[in-house]
């Protein structure tokens, strides 16, 4: 299985960042250059640098983090369930688009 980098989720609250040694190294929600400049900058010399980013099961069922979903999903919101049913139409807007003459087409004489 690939790696998922989790460069959007790095910022949300309840997320932190963590070295091989579980230690946090930044603020997890400065930019994603301080983010990896930190992560160098703290890891020993002549380990690889690599983090990770750590949630608790709260978080991760309120919240999206990579490929993993909230469960359950959230509910529709209300203005969702009740949309208005479509009105029917009188067929006039589609018969005068039929017989548009095609743009495209090559130029009759």
């Amino acid at each position: 299985m690939g790696r998922f980098p989790h460069i959007i989720d790095r910022g949300k609250p309840g997320v932190i960042g963590v070295l091989r040694d579980g230690r946090r190294f930044v603020n997890e929600a400065d930019g994603y250059h301080q983010y990896v400049d930190a992560m160098i900058r703290a890891t020993p010399e002549g380990e690889e640098v690599a983090s990770w980013l750590i949630c608790d099961h709260r978080y991760q069922r309120r919240m999206p983090f990579g490929m993993s979903r909230p469960f359950p999903l959230p509910p529709l919101p209300v203005s969702a369930q009740r949309l208005p049913a479509a009105r029917p139409h009188s067929g006039g807007a589609v018969r005068r688009l039929r017989h548009r003459p095609d743009p495209t087409a090559p130029h009759r004489r």
